[in-house]
């Protein structure tokens, strides 16, 4: 469980990291909130994970769940991380999977937002 001065740190990061990406991303015009949780938020599920992104995109609205992993993290991991959960907001009206295989298009699904997130982080960083 993360403390007070921890939560009041991450927040800070993450909204360093909105300053700087949310204008950039087009995203300035979403209701977008960010969690910090205290327990993992995919416990049993998808433990490996550091964040969790939820997204209604008829509403541009997503939250954007971290667990206490995230004091673990560099500046750059987390933005990252951030990135990484951003782009599936972005991309979530794509999902229409109804009777489909789910876990094979979520495969495809983070395949693609993991190489266009580090894509972002690449090029804002004047990476060739």
């Amino acid at each position: 469980m993360l403390t007070n001065t921890q939560k009041r740190t991450q927040a800070k990061r993450i909204k360093r990291l909105c300053r700087r990406w949310l204008r950039a991303l087009g995203l300035e015009q979403w209701q977008l909130s960010f969690d910090l949780a205290d327990e993992h938020p995919l416990k049993g599920h998808h433990d490996n994970a550091i964040a969790y992104c939820s997204a209604q995109w008829e509403y541009m609205q997503a939250t954007i769940v971290f667990s206490p992993k995230i004091v673990d993290l560099d500046d750059s991991k987390l933005e990252y991380v951030f990135l990484h959960e951003l782009t599936h907001a972005m991309i979530n009206e794509m999902r229409d999977w109804d009777d489909r295989d789910t876990d094979a298009a979520m495969r495809h699904e983070e395949r693609v937002v993991t190489l266009v997130s580090s894509a972002l982080q690449r090029a804002r960083n004047g990476v060739a």
